[in-house]
């Protein structure tokens, strides 16, 4: 495997993902267990039910599932087999109430991902149900959706997370207007510049630092998908970007096999 995410060694990559896997195998485990205790009217825990536990697992593997996600993209796997991580991360998100306004990132993720690979239009009506119940009110997610389901309505014109994703605003408009050499400009502009220090505030930055140090928060990788829908949906010129940093290249041009 060649390594997409330099930031990482392939061992660590491939520890953390059997990590994941093994803790995610636990906690499906532990949820049939409460799922029987429920049946039978047997409540686990003295001051939470056992659906309230349940729901706590269920949110844990949703985040568990992304991290996977990364880190088999990252390792450099086959993208038949990202595919794979990223259709068990979409069932984990409708496995759980977890309000998407409290993770923007990872719907944000999953929904550029989606249109990368070309989904089918179940999953994005799927994910827009999702919106609407929790009235996740965003530019770039309704401009996303719209890009798939022509009936869905660009109503909202300010974004949940104005720093970094308001400047695609700019490469959006210029797409739009036909300038596609500004639009690829400023999108470089924002991968270079903008992406990676706007998110400074995400549990995730600069932990390839710590990961230098510690195993206890791991480097999964740093991927800007959002940057990646957007060429498909314009059909940017990318071919001198497969080197490019935070850009997922390869997503963008796999063959599955």
């Amino acid at each position: 495997m060649k390594l997409r995410d330099k930031r990482n060694t392939e061992e660590r990559y491939l520890d953390n993902i059997n990590y994941y896997k093994r803790t995610i195998d636990n906690w499906n485990r532990e949820i049939e267990e409460l799922k029987q205790s429920e049946l039978q009217g047997i409540q686990m825990h003295p001051n939470v039910t056992n659906m309230e536990v349940i729901e706590g697992f269920q949110r844990s593997i949703f985040l568990n599932r992304i991290s996977l996600l990364l880190a088999t993209y990252s390792v450099g796997m086959e993208i038949g087999e990202v595919k794979s991580e990223y259709l068990k991360s979409i069932e984990a998100l409708f496995h759980t109430n977890k309000n998407l306004n409290t993770d923007y990132a990872s719907f944000l993720w999953l929904l550029s991902i989606a249109i990368i690979f070309d989904m089918e239009d179940e999953v994005f009506y799927r994910l827009g149900d999702r919106i609407k119940q929790d009235k996740l009110n965003d530019y770039l997610v309704d401009f996303l959706m719209h890009s798939r389901i022509s009936s869905w309505e660009r109503n909202n014109e300010t974004f949940l997370w104005k720093r970094p994703y308001a400047f695609l605003e700019q490469v959006i408009t210029s797409a739009e207007s036909g300038d596609l050499k500004r639009s690829e400009t400023l999108l470089l502009e924002y991968l270079k510049k903008k992406w990676y220090r706007g998110n400074s505030d995400e549990v995730w930055y600069n932990d390839h630092i710590v990961t230098e140090k510690s195993k206890d928060f791991p480097h999964d990788g740093y991927w800007s998908f959002e940057s990646g829908a957007l060429v498909k949906i314009f059909k940017l010129e990318d071919s001198d970007w497969k080197e490019l940093q935070y850009y997922p290249y390869d997503m963008l041009h796999h063959e599955f096999v």
